[in-house]
């Protein structure tokens, strides 16, 4: 009886709260890979005007990258040489593989920001031999790379070899857009 009475008292007092259901969320879907394909290279050079002739091109992926079109525009035997690739990694964690190959590109010196208006975040490159100049975009799962080098052997920091890849920076950009 003394443990009917203990339990009673227990149960009825007033400081007596409700029991609190835990809240359930509903997970959350990755957001969606922006590139879930590449141009070909002479899908590139329609969209892209004033680009010398086609000269080469590679569409295969490599082990590094899930997609990959480089191409590669030039008058031989002259110069200018212009040079556009576009890689890109699937689904979410291909946006953290495309920021990794961005800050990590090592082939060119790093010469800081570009202010080109398109991707999320774009930096000027000095190349090895010291006549191209690069300019590496990073927008989403996809890292662009354009390169120029000029018909004569111009500094790579100049307006002479930079303002020819300013002006392809946005029609290439465009030319490479998920539809």
């Amino acid at each position: 009886m003394l443990l009917f009475a203990l339990s009673a008292g227990a149960c009825g007092g007033t400081n007596v709260r409700p029991i609190e259901q835990p809240a359930f969320t509903t997970p959350t879907t990755p957001a969606a890979a922006k590139y879930k394909a590449v141009p070909t290279c002479k899908q590139i050079e329609q969209k892209v005007q004033g680009l010398p002739k086609f000269r080469s091109g590679n569409e295969n992926p490599s082990p590094f990258v899930d997609m990959f079109t480089g191409c590669e525009f030039q008058n031989i035997p002259d110069f200018p040489r212009i040079g556009l690739d576009i890689s890109v990694w699937r689904d979410e964690p291909g946006r953290a593989k495309a920021r990794e190959r961005f800050d990590d590109f090592t082939d060119p010196v790093d010469d800081g920001p570009a202010d080109v208006g398109v991707g999320e975040q774009a930096k000027w490159q000095n190349a090895k031999d010291n006549d191209s100049c690069y300019l590496i975009i990073l927008d989403a799962n996809a890292v662009l790379l354009l390169n120029n080098k000029p018909s004569d052997k111009t500094n790579p920091r100049s307006e002479a070899c930079r303002g020819r890849l300013k002006e392809l920076a946005g029609t290439f950009y465009a030319a490479v857009q998920p539809s």
